[in-house]
C-alpha cells in the first residue's frame, strides 16, 4: 500500500493527501486546519509533504514510539 486511502459514507474514496482534509475536518480539535487546504499553494504543498512522510513513516514511527511510551 502507497498511499491512505478513505472511503466516505457516500462511496466515494480519497487518496493520499486528498484525504488529509477530510479527516482533519472530522477531528474535533483540529477541524480549523481544513480551511487551510482551500489555499492552492498549500493544497499543492500538501502532496509533497504527504510523499515525504509517507516515505519515512517508518523511521517516524520508530522515533515517536520512545516518546508515547510510559515511564516507570
Amino acid at each position: 500500500m502507497d498511499v491512505l486511502h478513505l472511503v466516505m459514507p457516500d462511496g466515494r474514496i480519497l487518496a493520499g493527501d486528498k484525504s488529509l482534509p477530510e479527516i482533519l475536518y472530522h477531528l474535533r480539535y483540529f477541524r480549523w486546519l481544513a480551511i487551510f487546504f482551500k489555499i492552492p499553494v498549500i493544497n499543492l504543498l500538501s502532496y509533497f509533504i504527504y510523499r515525504r512522510i509517507a516515505n519515512n513513516r517508518y523511521i517516524i514511527s520508530q522515533t515517536l514510539l520512545p516518546l508515547t511510551e510510559k515511564k516507570v
